[in-house]
């Protein structure tokens, strides 16, 4: 997602109708699979793990069916129909990504939108901002 190549993120779940519309974060997971990585040219030791890495935007969320998705299917993910696709463009990569503990599923993630800039509360309430583009 964070490359931009992917803009549906496929979940057997559907997103909550508070977070269309709105930015949230791409936690890149501890665990990856190796072989997937060099299939989309990533080697392991490259790719960031356990880390914020990238702002997205939910723009829908729709369930899939055997006829939609045919025009939105592509080689990164589960489009099993019953599954949910996320349409979720990239809105900013962070130049470094933020080590942060994650957990299945969606979890607080604080940040703000201050001055022009992304705020991202860190441990101790102290902060780190981000140019926004």
């Amino acid at each position: 997602m964070a490359d931009g190549r992917k803009i549906f993120e496929t979940r057997s779940w559907q997103a909550p109708a508070w977070l269309v519309g709105q930015p949230y974060a791409i936690h890149a997971a501890k665990k990856i699979d190796v072989e997937s990585s060099c299939e989309f040219g990533y080697t392991a030791s490259w790719i960031p793990r356990g880390c914020i890495v990238s702002i997205h935007l939910l723009v829908d969320c729709r369930r899939f069916t055997k006829f939609n998705i045919v025009d939105i299917q592509d080689e990164y993910g589960d489009f099993e129909p019953g599954r949910f696709g996320w349409h979720s463009p990239l809105l900013y990569k962070l130049p470094e990504p933020i080590p942060v503990i994650g957990h299945q599923g969606l979890f607080d993630w604080p940040y703000d939108w201050k001055d022009g800039q992304l705020v991202m509360e860190e441990s101790n309430a102290t902060y780190r901002t981000l140019p926004w583009p």
